[in-house]
């Protein structure tokens, strides 16, 4: 009874020592791989911030330039009141009027005809450089929401790459717990076995056809088959085999 105590004992301790070992592994794999899944989404939200402005001033460029040339889907836009209300467009047009104005004095034609066209010419050409230079300035800032969204685009691409094979890594490593503990309970029960082997050994087994020293093999025993070896006139006694001495 000590025997198998003892094997049973030792048995359900290495038994939960490897289930412990094989859970302890597994869940140390998978609070890694959850760390990094954390660690890569963390870092694609701050991309994903740090681009935000660029793209949605790209967004309003677009939406500018949609309106300014007519193209379908947008709402149209009069650029005029803008490019008069941009830094320093006023002033210039304030400073030529004032040029021109002064050469007509100068050259008795300040009401003049040629004075109010140069005027226009002067404001148009103003007008059309200002507006020149604003349709260049969405078309940069369209452009730099273009790059931020394809910057974010790989940045969740690259992440979800990551995110995925962390995940991966961690069923693996929830499977290979399992497999482990499955593989402990066997060592265990393998192990509780053996143990109960020694301490019990398997009785070996007499050969024998009948009764006595040979027997306990078929019913009615040695002597059923071939009769006594002992009676006389048996073939198989010691007299008929060896002779009398």
């Amino acid at each position: 009874m000590t025997g198998v105590a003892t094997a049973i004992g030792v048995g359900v301790a290495t038994l939960g020592a490897g289930i412990y070992s094989a859970n302890k592994a597994a869940s140390a794999q998978e609070n890694a791989a959850n760390a990094a899944q954390q660690t890569q989404q963390s870092m694609f939200d701050q991309t994903n911030a740090n681009q935000a402005p660029f793209r949605q001033a790209g967004v309003a460029a677009t939406q500018q330039l949609g309106g300014i040339y007519g193209l379908p889907g947008y709402a149209k836009v009069d650029p005029s009141k803008t490019i008069q209300n941009l830094p320093g467009y006023q002033f210039q047009l304030g400073q030529g009027i004032q040029a021109v104005d002064r050469s007509a004095a100068a050259q008795g034609l300040l009401n003049s005809g040629a004075t109010g066209k140069a005027l226009t010419q002067y404001g148009q050409g103003l007008a059309g450089n200002y507006f020149s230079s604003y349709v260049g300035g969405l078309q940069s800032l369209a452009g730099l929401g273009e790059g931020a969204t394809q910057a974010t685009s790989q940045a969740g691409q690259s992440a979800a790459n990551q995110i995925s094979s962390a995940q991966i890594y961690s069923g693996n490593a929830q499977a290979q717990g399992d497999i482990n503990s499955y593989n402990a309970i066997a060592s265990g029960i393998d192990q509780g076995v053996g143990i109960y082997g020694k301490f019990n050994p398997p009785t070996q087994p007499q050969l024998g056809l009948g009764t006595g020293q040979y027997g306990a093999g078929l019913p009615g025993g040695y002597s059923s088959v071939f009769g006594n070896p002992n009676a006389p006139g048996s073939p198989f006694s010691y007299q008929a085999l060896v002779g009398n001495p």
